[in-house]
């Protein structure tokens, strides 16, 4: 029950977020809401109002991770919601796609109504807020990064098969972001301690769940790639991604499953280490092989940011594995 409201807060949050490209122009608005934006003073209150949408999902990511902000939280996502709930139903005779906006908003004001009763219960309870978490404050914050930069794609270059393309490349950039911190994490503190290396290590864990629900937005874009090409299978999808991408994704899900406390606490620390190292250096793996297949398949004018950079980042971060390894040795 301790985690409803954060879930909560964090879909909610991730609702009133997706809007925010439309900051950016009115072309993701008028997808969203069905509408044609042909005059200046209709695209300002709208492009406003996703900025407003913007702050306040923020708002409600933040409380995540610092429970005296919660009750603020649930309180302006509800008024927010079931505002507009209320207004679309009086007033009536919306599009479908405000309809869509009017489901979403209510599924909203249920999660946090729900989330607003387990909270106050808890406070109840405790006699007061819970401590801060920064660790879920970091995993909320990356998991709606990943999904508003694919809603950002999406909305922006479109949600046709070269939108969803780019979206698939741009998650897949962002989740390696969060593994190459994760695998680096331990080496670099060990041979180069200090402030950031330490915070890297504190929050090894979060960074590593994060890497993992981004996959979930990847796989998602993965997903929607095969039903835009259905019957055919995308071209851009060899036998080698299959044999490669789909041991290595499970591995993921597993890695990301036993990184949280309960199954944890629930493994042997033996099984539970040679997991995670095992399935470091298999992702690792999985990552270079990719990156390697696709630098000699596919074209771009761009190779060394596309792909050559992350076969540098992912040597030097084995190479930091393997000399800390050999230094702990060492001292024995």
């Amino acid at each position: 029950m301790k985690h409803v409201p954060g879930v909560a807060l964090f879909v909610a949050g991730l609702i009133h977020l997706l809007p925010v490209a439309g900051v950016l122009g009115t072309q993701p608005l008028m997808r969203l809401y069905g509408m044609e934006v042909s005059e200046p003073d209709t695209a300002i209150l709208l492009q406003h109002r996703a900025l407003l949408f913007g702050v306040l999902g923020a708002m409600m990511l933040r409380a995540i991770a610092s429970p005296p902000l919660r009750f603020a939280a649930f309180a302006a996502g509800l008024i927010s919601s079931a505002g507009f709930v209320a207004v679309a139903l009086l007033k009536g005779g919306y599009n479908d796609a405000i309809a869509r906006v009017v489901a979403a908003d209510v599924m909203a004001t249920a999660l946090l109504g729900a989330g607003l009763a387990v909270e106050i219960a808890l406070v109840a309870r405790r006699g007061r807020p819970a401590e801060p978490s920064p660790e879920l404050g970091l995993i909320a914050a990356g998991t709606a990064l990943s999904v508003v930069l694919a809603a950002t794609i999406l909305a922006i270059a479109g949600d046709g098969r070269e939108g969803t393309q780019l979206a698939l490349r741009m998650t897949a950039r962002l989740s390696f972001f969060w593994f190459f911190l994760t695998f680096i994490a331990s080496p670099l503190n060990r041979l180069y301690p200090s402030a950031g290396s330490a915070w890297l290590l504190r929050n090894r864990r979060a960074l590593g769940v994060t890497f993992g629900l981004g996959m979930l937005v990847h796989v998602y874009c993965i997903l929607r790639l095969f039903v835009l090409y259905s019957p055919q299978r995308p071209p851009m999808v060899t036998d080698a991604d299959f044999l490669i991408g789909v041991p290595g994704l499970l591995l993921v899900a597993a890695l990301t499953v036993t990184s949280l406390g309960a199954l944890r606490r629930r493994m042997q620390p033996a099984h539970w280490r040679r997991l995670h190292t095992t399935g470091a250096w298999f992702v690792w793996a999985v990552f270079i092989l990719c990156l390697v297949d696709s630098a000699g398949r596919k074209q771009t004018d761009h190779p060394v940011l596309a792909y050559y950079l992350f076969i540098v980042l992912l040597l030097a971060g084995a190479g930091l594995r393997v000399a800390a390894a050999r230094r702990a040795s060492t001292l024995f």
